[in-house]
């Protein structure tokens, strides 16, 4: 913790949504786009605000004095952890802001999937491959609507083994019984989905071998990082797949043209841009930045959600449970306009993400029309 005495600087992405004019009471803030934060941008800052799009290492930090980096993000792996440590520089993220829009993303993609190629019914068994903050809720609504689901977390299970406090599901606590190996998910689930972070173990997991012991057909749906996935691997094993869903990409925003031509769905790195998520992501930054610099005003600092439209949904006895399930999530998530945009444009990817309009997450009652149309029909 660091006690604030007198004015500081800090550097802020300019597209972190809703926090321009909240910290200037404290400190002197200057507004960069992500891409152009740099060194010599950063020499005299103290603290950095920022996404994925700021690679926080030895070239951007080198003769500054940054002394702590909050990221408005979930994940870290854009900031040399190791380098930072090194140099006394405090992380902050904030875990599971955006994870109700990734739960979101994933059912709404499945089911336009599912539309798309005109099955009446879902595949019922569903592989969590990391169940962190994100994997985790994703777990719980596959769950509820009636999934098998199969969690693979390896340092999750070997964390109950070892005596940490077991994760909770509900009131049901986990259990090592709870999690399965990686091999087993892929040769007994017909979704796999992946929510782990980047990190030494995950770059390139799904590879040759990963792509190849999965089901026959089986969809795969990354919304993770890019990185998770060997690309040429993807190419190679793509006919032995069924549908893919891509939200995230290797060297972005530099995609890999054959790869996109390959996704039945690719959006430009959106599952997680809800206004609920973005809302989170903001709150969360600036507690974390008013414990650091022991600021309490800050503490209090909310964000005001703009109340939800009325949901109008009428389930049509003409429709499948597919069809019927499609109308009610893409009403809110009409997840083809941003596949068409980023098919038409990839070259645009940022320019694409940047102006995104947030979307609402779904609701508990969206959540419970959509159970009785896939259990009940």
């Amino acid at each position: 913790m660091k006690v604030v005495s007198g004015r500081f600087n800090i550097v802020v992405d300019a597209d972190i949504p809703f926090i321009e004019g909240v910290l200037e009471p404290y400190c002197s803030v200057k507004y960069l786009r992500g891409e152009l934060i740099n060194n010599l941008e950063v020499q005299n800052a103290d603290a950095l605000v920022i996404r994925t799009r700021t690679k926080c290492d030895f070239n951007l930090l080198n003769n500054t004095r940054v002394n702590a980096i909050f990221s408005a993000t979930i994940g870290l792996d854009h900031i040399d952890s190791e380098y930072c440590k090194n140099a006394g520089i405090s992380i902050y993220n904030a875990a599971g802001c955006n994870s109700e829009g990734v739960v979101q993303y994933v059912i709404t993609s499945l089911i336009a999937v599912a539309q798309r190629e005109g099955l009446k019914t879902l595949p019922r068994t569903i592989g969590v491959v990391g169940a962190g903050s994100v994997g985790e809720r994703v777990a719980a609504l596959f769950l509820d609507l009636g999934f098998t689901v199969f969690r693979c977390d390896p340092p999750k299970k070997e964390n109950i083994q070892i005596g940490f406090p077991n994760p909770s599901f509900g009131e049901y606590r986990l259990t090592t019984e709870d999690y399965y190996d990686l091999e087993t998910i892929l040769k007994n689930c017909e979704i796999v989905s992946m929510h782990v972070p980047l990190n030494k173990t995950t770059d390139s997991m799904c590879s040759g071998a990963f792509f190849s012991k999965m089901v026959k057909g089986a969809i795969f749906i990354n919304s993770s990082r890019g990185e998770v996935v060997d690309d040429m691997a993807l190419i190679r094993e793509r006919e032995s797949l069924g549908p893919v869903i891509l939200d995230v990409y290797r060297d972005e925003p530099h995609i890999n043209r054959e790869v996109l031509k390959m996704t039945n769905i690719a959006t430009p790195h959106i599952a997680g841009y809800s206004l609920e998520g973005k809302i989170n992501a903001t709150l969360f930054t600036l507690r974390n930045f008013a414990k650091h610099y022991s600021i309490e005003k800050l503490n209090d600092y909310t964000i005001q959600l703009p109340t939800s439209s009325k949901i109008e949904f009428v389930k049509d006895i003409k429709l499948t449970p597919i069809e019927n399930a499609a109308s009610l999530l893409l009403s809110t998530f009409p997840i083809w306009n941003e596949d068409r945009a980023l098919r038409g444009a990839p070259h645009l990817f940022e320019q694409i993400r940047a102006n995104y309009k947030y979307r609402r997450e779904l609701t508990a009652e969206q959540k419970e029309i959509l159970k009785q149309l896939l259990i009940n029909g």
